[in-house]
């Protein structure tokens, strides 16, 4: 919503100063200074990011706190070091056994690193493992690499599909 209204799209610019904040090259603060230049206003980061929807969030912690208590649960983000504090602040870093950020480990999905980091850090095998994410070619280098992976639509959606997987 944020570049539409700013007329900008995922590319250019913000492309790349986002991949730059991703992958840990600059913080979160020169992230937002330049965007700002880019349309010479300041920038927030409540005004790009801002929260969850309560609605959403709500029904996406029930499932990840019924996945916990079955199943580790890994949160793979690409994000600025920020995130975890957000987590923290948010109290919901108690849903994830592991948590990998690339901006901390310097690679980001969808480069095959990032997601062989996980697999390691959660000690499990793509066989063993199931991946959800919002984004199609994340979804897809997934599946590229062995992993199961769904692509994250609502959170009724992923209930049903993870019901039909017999894994909820």
């Amino acid at each position: 919503n944020w570049l539409t209204k700013n007329d900008l799209q995922r590319t250019g610019v913000f492309d790349m100063l986002a991949k730059q904040l991703d992958h840990g090259e600059i913080d979160r603060d020169v992230f937002l200074d330049k965007l700002g230049e880019a349309v010479n206003r300041p920038v927030s980061y409540e005004e790009i990011f801002g929260k969850v929807p309560p609605e959403l969030s709500k029904e996406v912690i029930t499932i990840a706190q019924e996945l916990k208590a079955k199943y580790s649960v890994g949160l793979l983000s690409n994000a600025s070091r920020h995130l975890r504090q957000r987590l923290i602040d948010e109290e919901i870093i108690t849903l994830f056994d592991e948590i990998v950020i690339s901006s901390e480990v310097g690679v980001a999905k969808p480069q095959t690193e990032i997601y062989t980091i996980m697999l390691d850090t959660l000690q499990t095998t793509p066989e063993q493992t199931l991946y959800i994410d919002d984004n199609v070619t994340f979804v897809e280098t997934g599946k590229r690499l062995g992993i199961k992976s769904l692509l994250f639509t609502t959170s009724t959606d992923l209930r049903n599909m993870l019901q039909q997987m017999n894994i909820l």
